[in-house]
């Protein structure tokens, strides 16, 4: 009887202990990963992913976390590598239950195959590489446009609205640039044009004059440019600065505020694409636009917004699917989100279909041109 006793005795600790790292392990944090670019060029870029991926996990905290359960962040900066970037999925996604990456296309390309072997949500908030969502992975989602797409609304721009035909190319000679004039070209040759000039730059060039000698001889109309602050800002001032005043801009890259401070006056004018215009009549953005500028002392950018609303959209998805992975997965996959930055839904290959305005830069400030619906857009694409 006293065998019987001590073995049922056991028996009760045993289940005592399960039951207790189960109740334990389910008040574990939700983690979200956040690998981006925190050093060098793209240092800018990097930031508004990182302000607006923290500002809204602090949010999201207050306001009662997932089902008062925490939500975290773990943050490592991929130094614009895509080695590196992998290196941080290969360490991080075990341990975390959605990640967000940036800032170049090539990261997140690199580390897809990584998040399709351990099941890791994958989120793009400011990437415009194409083929990032082109790849057939269930696992990664873009709260941005694809480059195709800002390409047709940006020629469709110069020459339907503005009557412009001699287009020049000039674009960075990474990934996001070689993608960015891939499209433009495309874009062009949809309406029977191509370009009257092609330029390329390389990451920390700082003397444009050859490239501008070269421009002025084709005598183009306008210039879509493709690349990061560091280089574009220096560009549009020695071009301008060289008799070049043609309507110039074109990549969503325009959008940091870093631009408009180093190219000065030359800033003015340039016009590029962009999901994210805020609404001066919506409180819930103004709202948070005057937050940010208390909490960071500046307005937020797109990367700011689309990273914020990336959290809400994965933390929204916990809610429904707990911790399995695969289950916050089909949550985003089906989701219906309203947040900072328009109303937002996910195509079968991980894309969205907000609007995208053209806007202008104005003496630091931003003026909407248009706004465009491209849903019709990406039919022509697909036909």
């Amino acid at each position: 009887m006293k065998k019987k006793g001590f073995f049922l005795l056991n028996v009760f600790i045993v289940l005592s202990l399960v039951i207790c790292v189960k109740v334990a392990n389910s008040q574990e944090p939700f983690v979200i990963g956040l690998n981006v670019t925190l050093s060098g060029g793209g240092a800018a870029y990097g930031n508004s992913y990182k302000n607006g991926t923290e500002m809204a996990v602090e949010d999201i905290n207050k306001a009662g976390a997932i089902k008062g359960i925490p939500l975290k962040l773990l943050v490592d900066d991929n130094k614009l590598s895509p080695s590196e970037a992998v290196l941080i999925a290969k360490k991080t996604f075990p341990n975390v239950h959605a990640s967000i990456i940036g800032i170049s296309g090539s990261c997140v390309l690199a580390a897809i195959p990584v998040a399709a072997e351990l099941h890791v949500p994958i989120f793009g908030p400011g990437i415009a590489t194409i083929q990032v969502t082109e790849q057939g992975s269930k696992w990664v989602f873009r709260t941005h446009f694809n480059d195709r797409v800002g390409a047709i609304v940006f020629v469709d721009y110069l020459v339907k609205n503005l009557k412009l035909k001699k287009i020049a190319i000039v674009n960075e000679d990474r990934d996001y640039g070689m993608g960015g004039a891939t499209s433009i070209r495309e874009a062009l040759a949809k309406l029977n044009l191509k370009p009257v000039a092609e330029e390329r730059f390389s990451t920390g060039m700082i003397d444009f004059t050859p490239i501008v000698a070269r421009l002025k001889n084709a005598n183009p109309e306008a210039i879509a440019i493709w690349g990061y602050y560091a280089e574009t800002s220096i560009f549009v001032k020695q071009a301008k600065e060289a008799g070049l005043n043609v309507p110039m801009g074109g990549a969503n890259a325009f959008d940091s505020p870093v631009f408009p401070k180093l190219a000065g006056p030359a800033g003015n004018n340039i016009i590029f694409v962009n999901p994210y215009f805020p609404d001066p009549n919506d409180s819930k953005i103004q709202n948070f636009i005057n937050r940010y500028e208390q909490k960071y002392g500046s307005k937020p950018d797109v990367y700011v917004v689309n990273c914020y609303d990336s959290v809400y959209i994965i933390a929204e998805a916990m809610k429904k699917a707990g911790k399995n992975k695969d289950k916050i997965r089909d949550e985003v996959r089906a989701i219906k989100f309203r947040g900072i930055n328009q109303e937002l839904t996910f195509d079968e290959n991980g894309d969205n279909l907000r609007p995208i305005h053209i806007v202008e830069w104005k003496d630091g400030k931003q003026i909407k041109l248009l706004t465009t619906d491209i849903k019709e857009v990406v039919k022509s694409i697909k036909k």
